[in-house]
């Protein structure tokens, strides 16, 4: 039974994982940003709505809009540091297996040109059973 939701708007597309940088530091860089772009969203908006971490049950959702969609695999791959930005902001138990969460498969939604690219992120505090 979901309690409360907390949906967190992240401004820009994830890097597709096929797009290299030039040097390993200029992966790295871009990396750091997307994941404390989506850490610095994550805890305004959690402060804003009064939540603190969660540490019990919870459903994580994610619906990237972007101008040009890519295949499943690389979408997931792609939102790793938004995850992982997310997690430290709210989700103190990571992304990993034996977690309390429950992390559902992104959608994927194509927008024009003169859209805003971004991901919504969708946050469920579900009771304990």
């Amino acid at each position: 039974m979901v309690t409360d939701t907390l949906t967190v708007k992240i401004l820009g597309a994830p890097r597709s994982p096929n797009r290299r940088g030039r040097t390993t530091q200029q992966r790295m860089g871009w990396a750091k940003t997307e994941r404390e772009k989506a850490q610095v969203a994550t805890m305004v908006e959690a402060r804003r709505r009064g939540w603190t971490p969660i540490s019990g049950p919870a459903r994580i959702g994610f619906q990237v809009f972007r101008r040009h969609p890519l295949d499943h695999d690389n979408l997931v791959a792609s939102l790793k540091h938004v995850i992982d930005g997310v997690c430290l902001a709210l989700l103190p138990h990571g992304d990993g297996p034996g977690t309390p969460y429950e992390w559902l498969w992104p959608t994927q939604i194509a927008v024009s040109k003169t859209s805003v690219e971004a991901v919504h992120v969708t946050v469920e505090r579900l009771s304990n059973p």
